[in-house]
């Protein structure tokens, strides 16, 4: 099969590194619209399947071109640009990733499942690390319940050696960051959708002895299609992303007194979007480089083989040392990359425009990133009436 990456960022080149892994892939090609940016992505990866192509993903004329005679394409780009790179692939004839972010333009996707069907393709979105790998694994845990009453999903990109004040790391895109803490995230309540706020719902959780005090609060996005998908199912299920403790509170004063605001203030008579300013701060300041980790936990609750039990997936996955691949690159970079390989394979579920929990044949997804090391340990303690 052949498979265009879409972005040459740091994902861009995890996606390419695996894809080249298999045997059954062809040709890679790899696009950004910079040159640059291609070269120093792809630095150290010498590969004669590996290509590489120069287009602006704004210009969906080129993009179409780009995309024709690919089995598959990924996006690795902002999630602004993926309703458009979605639809130039439907009307393309090829199968579509992406790894998503933002919950209103992956309904959007979805309404191109019509489409997708009379031009026989698929596409699902959401296919990073969450929304994306914890949600496809979550709902492979749900379905092996008899009932689910509860899902809690709790996950965290973080540097292994933090820095104060914020203990955190450039590990994606600074606005998409700034993206998961604002706005209102869409959760199940006694089986309801309902609205909550970002950086509510402050609660403590720990990882062992390796990360013993960790914290997790309500962000935008996690949830992804999951509530919608399983609301007649589910009684209550949430998402929250987890950092070290603190980081909430400082990132709440600094929304309190407006630097999370859209709106122009006049500062020296220069016109200023607060918002701006605070990501080419965080941007400029916050580390870019070091070993990072990152921390899943999945806890269902419900009756399995007729027990009353809550089973917990953990999940602890560090730097890459051998490959030079970040944890982040690889819990985000691989899963989309899964996916995409699943499709090319014609082992998802379609055609069609399709949430991961409805597209994906799960347990082979989760296979398939026991392959790559993603490892969970697994555990279950009874859950009295």
């Amino acid at each position: 099969m052949n498979i265009l990456i879409l972005g040459a960022g740091r994902m861009g080149r995890a996606i390419a590194f695996d894809c080249l892994n298999q045997k059954d892939v062809e040709k890679v090609i790899v696009a950004d619209r910079s040159e640059e940016q291609i070269m120093n992505s792809l630095d150290g990866i010498e590969d004669p399947k590996l290509h590489s192509a120069i287009v602006d993903v704004t210009n969906l004329k080129d993009v179409a071109a780009l995309m024709a005679g690919n089995s598959v394409v990924i996006s690795a780009v902002p999630y602004m640009f993926n309703l458009d790179l979605a639809k130039t692939a439907v009307e393309t004839g090829c199968n579509f990733c992406d790894l998503g972010g933002n919950t209103d333009i992956v309904h959007e996707e979805l309404k191109l499942h019509d489409e997708a069907v009379k031009n026989g393709v698929t596409v699902i979105p959401d296919c990073g690390l969450a929304p994306g790998m914890a949600n496809a694994v979550s709902a492979y845990i749900i379905e092996s319940f008899d009932e689910v009453e509860s899902l809690k999903i709790r996950v965290g990109g973080l540097p292994l050696n933090p820095v104060p004040p914020l203990n955190y790391m450039q590990l994606f895109s600074v606005h998409g960051l700034l993206n998961e803490y604002l706005g209102e995230a869409v959760m199940l309540s006694d089986g309801e959708l309902k609205s909550v706020p970002t950086l509510s719902g402050l609660e403590e959780l720990s990882f062992g002895d390796e990360f013993p005090e960790m914290e997790a609060f309500i962000t935008l996005g996690g949830t992804s299609t999951l509530p919608e998908t399983y609301k007649d199912k589910i009684k209550f299920l949430d998402y929250k992303t987890i950092r070290y403790k603190g980081h909430r509170d400082l990132i709440k004063a600094m929304f309190d007194i407006g630097l999370a605001d859209t709106e122009e203030i006049t500062i020296d008579n220069e016109a200023v979007i607060p918002q701006n300013l605070l990501a080419a701060l965080l941007e400029k300041n916050l580390p870019n480089s070091g070993k990072d980790v990152t921390l899943v936990k999945l806890e269902v609750s419900g009756i399995k083989e007729g027990k009353r039990i809550k089973e917990t997936w953990d999940l602890v996955d560090h730097y890459d040392e051998d490959f030079n691949m970040t944890s982040m690159m690889r819990t985000t970079g691989y899963p989309a990359a899964i996916v995409g390989l699943m499709m090319g394979r014609g082992e998802t579920k379609g055609p069609g425009a399709l949430p991961q929990e409805k597209a994906l044949e799960l347990e082979l997804f989760v296979n398939e990133l026991k392959k790559r090391d993603i490892n969970f340990k697994i555990s279950e303690e009874p859950v009295n009436d």
